[in-house]
């Protein structure tokens, strides 16, 4: 029985698999089912880290797309990116750059977010858009909101069909200028709780502009590791550049992530050296050792060079026995054009090493060049390091001098240095673009685009021009070949040159003549002009028809579609010669006259009977179709050979102002001929319809006038004409003014008046003064000063009055200088409280008797002592006040002048009424009485007397002082006095450059209050609800005051600017005895408030105060990165950094 159970196990066992064939079938279907899901999500995966890859991108340096650089021998966790600006591009518009510029950003944003909608900071505010798309996701619409941007400039983005059309039928993105940016890398490093991501943004210059740290998997923990996503850690990155690289801090107590940041920021930043061929046996980030200096070096001639950003930086000096160099030259040609390749360009920066003792220590840095700049301190001070070699000069020009020229591109000019071979083909070519955009800019600079000039001759028809920049690169051309026409342009006889009115702007014409006088060399710069039009009009197709002729030139061809600027050639090489042959007898006169859009000039010269022998014409600042005719034989030859002045010329049909300009001209050189039959000739203007008309007089022996001569050339022709001639001149003839009852021309009131005002002036003035010296005051009128000429009789009564309203309306003038108006002030006495004035012409009468008034109010406006003027800001203009004092210091008299305000608001504020409150009492005045109507007028008057009040009070202890800070608008000024114990005596506020809502609480008692008595600085004074910036400008400057008292305990101030974000800062310094910083005041008063105040407070200026720069690590203030950054520089400057 037992062998049978037995055996009945043995023959289930044999049924059943063996355990480890079980277990290996388990782990073939894990796997299998592992790969399964890896294989599924493997690719989401993936494209999950590309995302967060390129959101870091994106992050780091803005542009439009990132092309991925395989790199060879790196660190597998380090991706590289090349960042490209690609799409639709987009003109910025003339004058709104930044502006434009937000609108693209915005737009880009808008296309993606759901409601259509986005917003990008402009120059002033925020510009919001709208957009719409079409089916294929094209913009149908596009709505700008910039209306808080600068008026006439970033205002106009929302206006400008042409910009907006830009965008319309145009997919995103959009964008300025295509090409590279700069470069993305990203690298990661074992921290704490994983991999830490480390994100660095680099410019095409090889600074960091921006830094990310961490993504998807960044593991650190958040309170100790985290810190390192925060801001004011990212900041640090900024500004270090892969040649000279920098520092990083570590926080304390996340040792592990910080060395993983570190390390993982200089694995992206090694391999993006790498990619760019910078040499360096140091990292980035790392800790650089201290340089030992020599104590002196031999003096001799040096030449040194130094890895730059994009090559070696050569710099020949000279040092003498002190140590100190005398010459310095130095070659930045490979570097950055228009950046580091400025450095060697740039007069102040190469002259600020003159004098300098090695190692210079102290240095400004070039704007936009950081790196070079740097570059060429490290090549001088490289041979004060112990141990140094010092090898002499080398020569370092290759052939010839250097030859320089510029031409218009398209922002700016665009300046073109080279140097030619011994068989002048070009040896090296240096463009400064500095004035274009900096995405224009740069490839015209680059040997991509110079390398076609290198080693050729000029001048270049066909060279390339870089795409995107078209104006820029084609300056560059013109540029290169005007230094090549220059070179060749005189083989017979001197250059001439002339020029013309083009589309745009005058076209300049240089010709050399051969022996016979035919061109022998034509030279055009129309580089004012747009491209299209200005090239052709250079070329030889169109300059080979004069080359070899003798001008001037009648049928010569123009081009198509440049007939503007061909004709401008044209005509300015015929000028050229007009003037070689324009006077066969008796010397050239010339004469000009109104044409339709500017003068037109007629010069012409005479036979021995006094007729016209040449005539030429100048209407090349009239359209080209009309000027042209004009200046022709057809035209011209009816004045030849006849005697002016003309009456019936006949005009060019469809040219009638510009030819009418041309017959006024010549007449008017016979007229001046003849001009003078009797005395001297007496010339007076009035106001016209739309200029003054100049009136010429001679006149008999009994006063008459004998001749008559008008210049109305500003007025339009049909106007002016009827008012020079005869018909309507003969009624003065003969006869002696002033005359009352004269005809005026029917349709040319306005101009006929200005005549017989001019007429009746000459007459005035020859009768107004039978008694007494004649007294003259101006007031402002209507559209213009008013002015009034008084005689006095003997009792003081007006014997004379004349008035010059001609800048008023002949409407308005003309009643207020008529005698219905001005007969109520003859034989009586001013000042005039009721006087009448002419209905319909209120502001211009009142201006009359104001006039009058001041005249009187300044014959009586000094009883006692002297008189006092203080000025403050009114509505329109500033308001002057004249006070005189009794003997007890009240106000004896006031007299106001408030002129530039409107007549309304202006009258009341000179009345009696008002200025009563103020005559017998002392100021200064709390509680003055305003004007209803009137308030910053009056207030205007009440600020400028107690001002003169201020002023005579303001020193009971010590010399007042002043300093100003940045308000709202303008420079707010502070002038204080001290007690004895150093506390404020007195405090006067002079903020008449604000409005007056914001600019009266802060000079008003109220806030005043807190500084009286009290010892600055101030650290929490209070500001004047809505006027922030007013009253922090009065708080800094009086801040400044007790900085400048108490700055220098130790040692002499030592002063350093730095480029902030708006303006430069200058931080200025003491040391104590060992060489740390005493005191520390910076003045940011030029960037706004709210980035200027806290980078001039001790929160930040704390961590510099007893410490010896420079400063490697100093923490920014969060939100004013530009601004403290600028602190940090200029304080580095001055410890030699």
């Amino acid at each position: 029985m037992a062998e049978n159970k037995e055996a009945t196990i043995m023959s289930n066992n044999k049924k059943q698999l063996p355990a480890f064939l079980v277990l290996t079938i388990i782990c073939l279907v894990a796997a299998l089912a592992l790969a399964a899901t890896n294989a599924v999500t493997a690719g989401p995966i993936e494209e999950h880290k590309a995302a967060a890859r390129a959101a870091n991108f994106s992050a780091v340096l803005s542009a439009t797309a990132y092309e991925e650089v395989k790199l060879e021998g790196a660190d597998k966790s380090v991706v590289l990116v090349e960042a490209w600006s690609k799409g639709n591009i987009v003109d910025a518009l003339s004058g709104a750059t930044v502006t434009s510029e937000a609108v693209i950003e915005a737009v880009n944003a808008a296309v993606e977010a759901e409601d259509l909608t986005a917003s990008a900071k402009g120059f002033q505010s925020d510009v919001v858009v709208s957009v719409t798309l079409d089916e294929a996701g094209a913009v149908a619409s596009l709505t700008i909101d910039s209306a808080s941007e600068t008026p006439n400039f970033g205002t106009r983005c929302a206006q400008d069909e042409g910009f907006i059309s830009q965008f319309v039928g145009k997919t995103a993105p959009f964008v300025r200028q295509e090409g590279k940016v700069g470069y993305c890398v990203s690298a990661s490093a074992e921290g704490y709780g994983g991999a830490v991501a480390v994100t660095l943004g680099v410019n095409l210059e090889g600074e960091i502009v921006g830094a990310k740290i961490g993504d998807n998997n960044f593991r650190e923990t958040g309170t100790i590791g985290g810190k390192w996503l925060a801001e004011d850690k990212l900041e640090q990155f900024i500004g270090v550049d892969l040649v000279n690289g920098g520092a990083l801090d570590t926080i304390a107590g996340a040792t592990v992530t910080s060395d993983a940041v570190k390390a993982a920021a200089n694995k992206g930043a090694d391999a993006l050296r790498a990619y760019l061929g910078i040499e360096s046996d140091t990292p980035v980030f790392g800790e650089p050792k201290p340089i030992e200096y020599a104590d002196s070096v031999a003096a001799g001639d040096y030449s040194v060079s130094a890895a730059g950003f994009q090559s070696d930086v050569k710099v020949n000096f000279t040092v003498d026995e002190n140590s100190t160099i005398t010459a310095l030259t130095m070659d930045t040609s490979g570097e950055t054009q228009g950046y580091g390749t400025r450095c060697g360009e740039d007069a102040n920066f190469v002259n600020q090493f003159i004098g300098k003792t090695v190692p210079v220590m102290e240095f400004d840095v070039l704007s936009g060049a950081t790196i070079t700049s740097n570059t060429v301190v490290k090549a001088i001070n490289s041979i004060a390091v112990a141990g140094a070699e010092q090898p002499s000069v080398e020569a370092s020009a290759p052939a010839g001098d250097a030859k320089t020229a510029s031409a218009k591109g398209l922002l700016s000019d665009v300046k073109v240095t080279i140097t030619l071979n011994a068989d002048g083909t070009i040896a090296t070519m240096v463009v400064d673009a500095s004035g274009e955009t900096e995405a224009i800019a740069k490839p015209c600079t680059e040997e991509a685009f110079l390398s076609q000039f290198i080693g050729k001759k000029g001048p270049f028809e066909n060279a390339d021009v870089v795409a995107g920049a078209t104006y820029t690169s084609n300056a560059v051309i013109n540029a290169v070949n005007s230094l090549f026409a220059a070179e060749e342009a005189a083989p017979a006889g001197d250059a001439k040159t002339a020029s013309a009115k083009g589309l745009l702007s005058d076209v300049k014409v240089t010709i050399t003549l051969n022996a016979d006088g035919t061109i022998a060399t034509m030279v055009v710069d129309a580089s004012g002009e747009t491209e299209a039009i200005a090239k052709p009009c250079t070329e030889e197709a169109f300059l080979s028809q004069f080359i070899g002729k003798k001008g001037p030139f009648e049928n010569a061809d123009v081009v198509a579609g440049a007939t503007y600027t061909s004709n401008a050639v044209i005509n300015a090489v015929n000028s050229l010669f007009a003037a070689e042959e324009a006077a066969p007898a008796g010397d050239a006169k010339t004469a000009s006259a109104k044409g339709l859009l500017s003068d037109v000039k007629v010069t012409i010269t005479l036979n021995a009977d006094g007729t016209i022998a040449t005539m030429v014409v100048d209407a090349s600042g009239e359209t080209e179709a009309i000027a042209k005719p004009c200046t022709e034989d057809a035209f011209l030859s009816q004045f030849i050979g006849k005697k002016g002045p003309f009456e019936n010329a006949d005009v060019v049909a469809g040219a009638t102002y510009t030819s009418n300009a041309v017959i006024n001209a010549v007449n008017s050189l016979f007229a001046a001929e003849e001009a003078a039959p009797a005395g001297d000739a007496k010339t007076a203007s009035a106001k016209g319809l739309l200029s003054d008309v100049k009136v010429t007089i001679t006149l008999n022996a009994d006063g008459t006038i004998a001749t008559m001569v008008v210049d109305a050339s500003g007025e339009t022709e049909a106007i002016a004409k009827p008012c020079t001639e005869e018909a309507f001149l003969s009624q003065f003839i003969g006869k002696k003014g002033p005359f009352e009852n004269a005809d005026v021309v029917a349709g040319a009131t306005y101009t006929s008046n200005a005549v017989i005002n001019a007429v009746n002036s000459l007459f005035a003035a020859e009768e107004a003064a039978p008694a007494g010296d004649a007294k003259t005051a101006s007031a402002k009128g209507l559209l213009s000063d008013v002015k009034v000429t008084i005689t006095l009789n003997a009792d003081g009564t007006i014997a004379t009055m004349v008035v010059d309203a001609s800048g008023e309306t002949e409407a308005i003038a003309k009643p207020c200088t008529e005698d219905a108006f001005l007969s109520q002030f003859i034989g009586k006495k001013g000042p005039f409280e009721n006087a009448d004035v002419v209905a319909g012409a209120t502001y211009t009468s009142n201006a009359v008797i104001n006039a009058v008034n001041s005249l009187f109010a300044a014959e009586e406006a000094a009883p006692a002592g002297d008189a006092k003027t203080a000025s403050a800001k009114g509505l329109l203009s500033d308001v002057k006040v004249t006070i005189t004092l009794n003997a007890d210091g009240t106000i004896a008299t006031m007299v106001v002048d408030a002129s530039g305000e409107t007549e309304a608001i202006a009258k009341p504020c000179t009345e009696e009424a008002f200025l009563s409150q103020f005559i017998g009492k002392k100021g200064p005045f709390e509680n003055a009485e305003v004007v209803s109507g009137a308030t910053y007028t009056s207030n205007a008057v009440i600020n400028a007397v107690n001002s003169l009040f201020a002023a005579e009070e303001a020193a009971p202890a010590g010399d007042a002082k002043t300093a100003s800070a940045k308000g709202l608008l303008s420079d707010v000024k502070v002038t204080i006095t001290l007690n004895a114990d150093g506390t404020i005596a007195t405090m006067v506020v002079d903020a008449s450059g604000e409005t007056e809502a914001i600019a009266k609480p802060c000079t008003e008692e109220a806030f005043l209050s807190q500084f009286i008595g009290k010892k600055g600085p101030f650290e929490n004074a209070e500001v004047v609800s809505g006027a922030t910036y007013t009253s922090n400008a009065v708080i800094n400057a009086v801040n400044s005051l007790f900085a400048a008292e108490e700055a220098a305990p130790a040692g002499d101030a030592k002063t350093a600017s730095a480029k902030g974000l708006l303006s430069d800062v200058k931080v200025t310094i003491t040391l104590n005895a060992d060489g740390t910083i005493a005191t520390m005041v910076v003045d940011a008063s030029g960037e706004t408030e709210a980035i200027a105040k806290p980078c001039t407070e001790e929160a930040f200026l704390s961590q510099f105060i007893g410490k010896k720069g420079p400063f490697e690590n100093a923490d920014v203030v969060a939100g004013a990165t530009y601004t403290s950054n600028a602190v940090i520089n200029a304080v580095n400057s001055l410890f030699g950094k």
